[in-house]
């Protein structure tokens, strides 16, 4: 496999800023070995030439010149070329991007592509001037390189949605319902923005603003609430003290669980437990 590659920079930490990790031009040659492979980056591929297939688990998706396709990060894929009409490509390594689905299921695909005759004139030049600047390293080649990454997103998403830097988690990160089903979950345990972040693999800003986007409340005002709903429910159906039920759901002092429980409901636990407690049903 004849292949240039320019590394360009390291995968940042922080999922959410955008990128350009990688420029490769490769051509099929005996020496190809298709191995299945995945990046923690979305990867963009230009087909310059010949014909192939790309694979991703049992899908086998035709390739040929002029096809542009485009991988989500953390996807096992190869890319394979037909011996006698040998394959030949552009890819593009990018962070903090990645490319959603049409419809309304929600599911990140594992991949897209766009094919038709116009891609050549469309897509194809931007690929070129990518690979010319970092081969050549003039002044300000870089950030060049990353306007030119942005066009290409720009033009892709005219065919596709693509969530950018701020709002793309690296693939294999927790999505927001899972970060919602550990809250559910252990609520009761000292749950901090910082330790969901790390269960999320993601920036503690990152996660707050996806978490807010999805369900219009930070995942610490979810918790609290989450923890005030199971005091409700403890005060009406429980003999359990006040501090009791406090350390049950997680609340650090009981004077912190009484100003929470009453900023949540208008009404201290106590008056609350007075309105609301539930008593056995006596015989006639």
């Amino acid at each position: 496999m004849q292949n240039i590659r320019y590394n360009v920079q390291e995968l940042p930490q922080d999922a959410s800023e955008i990128r350009l990790i990688y420029c490769a031009v490769a051509r099929y040659d005996t020496s190809w070995h298709s191995i299945p492979h995945r990046h923690p980056h979305a990867e963009l591929f230009f087909c310059l030439d010949g014909k192939g297939e790309l694979q991703i688990a049992d899908e086998r998706v035709p390739l040929e010149k002029g096809d542009f396709f485009l991988i989500n990060p953390g996807v096992e894929h190869t890319e394979r070329s037909n011996h006698t009409d040998q394959l030949s490509y552009i890819v593009v390594g990018a962070s903090g991007v990645r490319f959603l689905s049409d419809g309304t299921s929600g599911k990140l695909p594992r991949y897209r592509i766009i094919k038709g005759k116009n891609n050549t004139r469309e897509f194809e030049p931007y690929f070129h001037d990518i690979l010319r600047e970092l081969s050549r390293e003039r002044e300000g080649y870089l950030d060049i390189c990353l306007s030119i990454l942005n066009i290409l997103f720009a033009k892709i998403s005219r065919s596709m949605q693509v969530e950018m830097a701020g709002n793309a988690p690296l693939s294999g990160a927790l999505n927001c319902g899972e970060i919602k089903q550990i809250i559910d979950e252990q609520f009761s345990s000292p749950i901090t923005l910082e330790w969901l972040a790390s269960q999320a693999h993601i920036s503690k800003y990152h996660l707050s603003h996806s978490f807010q986007r999805q369900y219009a409340i930070s995942p610490i005002q979810y918790l609290n609430q989450r923890r005030l709903q199971e005091a409700e429910h403890l005060l009406a159906h429980t003999t359990h003290s006040l501090n009791e039920i406090g350390n049950m759901i997680g609340f650090s002092s009981p004077s912190y669980f009484s100003q929470a429980f009453k900023r949540h409901t208008g009404v201290s636990p106590s008056e609350y437990r007075r309105t609301h407690r539930k008593t056995p049903r006596q015989n006639a």
